[in-house]
């Protein structure tokens, strides 16, 4: 029998392990994101503003700054 205490216990692990991993898979999109950036300043030199915007056109596309969409980027 599980008291409330462990109950309480787990629930915080189990609600911490989801937010790292959350932010984990964010930080995957933004990894891969800032690469292609880099390789399109890099080969095209595409200006610094344009690929922030794509960045965040993209961003915007997944969902991720949804809460935040009526700021404008």
């Amino acid at each position: 029998m599980m008291s409330i205490f462990h109950y309480l216990l787990l629930k915080i692990v189990m609600i911490t392990i989801i937010n790292y991993i959350h932010i984990w898979y964010c930080q995957i999109y933004i990894c891969q994101y800032v690469v292609r950036a880099t390789i399109l300043h890099t080969k095209f030199m595409v200006d610094n503003e344009m690929i922030i915007n794509i960045i965040l056109r993209y961003f915007r596309t997944k969902g991720i700054f949804n809460e935040y969409s009526k700021f404008r980027f």
